[in-house]
């Protein structure tokens, strides 16, 4: 079978969904929680408009990306039940390129290249998760199933 035949797209997009709405839904948890928590300081309007772009917002936000991109990688393994790495892959690519879409349109700030560093991050990630569940299935990594 040839690598492409053993994608299944069905996984990719399943892993694809867990990856960008697990990490859109943390981010809007995040933001919920913060603007509380600033509400509740007494911190006024433009202190909670600036908080998402302090390097804290900015870093757990973006290693909860990363997380959710293990994940979807994970969940696109586990679906597909073949050429796991290769399916974790196509995820990982394409939330990769769905997150350069979202960085090139955002507007650039100083804050620019931590997320620029973790968008590169996202198809390791992927990888791992597809790593992740071969060794679950395994007890360890084959490589006749990469």
């Amino acid at each position: 079978m040839t690598a492409l035949k053993e994608i299944s797209i069905k996984a990719v997009i399943i892993g694809l969904i867990v990856d960008i709405g697990g990490t859109f839904l943390f981010f809007l948890i995040f933001s919920i929680i913060g603007g509380i928590l600033l509400t509740s300081a007494g911190r006024d309007v433009d202190e909670l408009k600036d908080f998402a772009e302090t390097s804290t917002f900015i870093v757990v936000s973006s290693l909860a990306g990363l997380l959710f991109s293990a994940f979807g990688g994970y969940v696109s393994a586990r679906i597909a039940g073949r050429a796991e790495v290769r399916n974790a892959l196509a995820t990982g690519i394409l939330s990769f390129l769905v997150g350069l879409v979202l960085f090139i349109a955002a507007p650039v700030s100083p804050q620019s290249w931590p997320e620029l560093l973790f968008l590169i991050l996202i198809i390791p990630c992927a990888l791992l998760g597809g790593y992740a569940c071969l060794r679950s299935k395994k007890g360890s990594v084959s490589s006749e199933r990469l």
